[in-house]
């Protein structure tokens, strides 16, 4: 009897092991993907930046004033870079996504485990 509770306490310890370990594998993943996500969005923004800030001038960003038919062309060329620059890295972050989905994923981060040991 008093053998049965402990192998039926070792079973629900056992489960809840499984549990957790599934759980923050779960976590290790959003976690990952949250990062990449902001990773992702920072490399396509900061490019976008270093056009705007060293070609700018062609269209003079910026600057609240009526533009030449030649900056509205450079705008416009402008704009629709950017749009593909966006479509193309959000492209790869859902890809990156589906990706990261066929993986188990654990962050190593510190970790202390105390043994339980039995008195018999």
């Amino acid at each position: 009897m008093e053998n049965d509770r402990y192998l039926d306490l070792v079973r629900q310890k056992r489960s809840a092991s499984a549990k957790s370990d599934r759980e923050y594998k779960e976590s290790s993943r959003d976690r990952l993907t949250k990062i990449i996500d902001t990773k992702m969005r920072t490399v396509m923004i900061g490019a976008l930046a270093t056009i705007e800030e060293n070609m700018g001038f062609l269209w003079r960003h910026g600057e609240k004033c009526k533009l030449t038919p030649e900056e509205e062309d450079m705008k416009r060329t402008f704009d629709k870079m950017r749009k593909e620059i966006l479509d193309k890295g959000n492209t790869q972050s859902r890809n990156l996504h589906t990706e990261i989905e066929q993986y188990n994923v654990e962050w190593l981060r510190y970790n202390l485990s105390l043994p339980i040991i039995s008195d018999e």
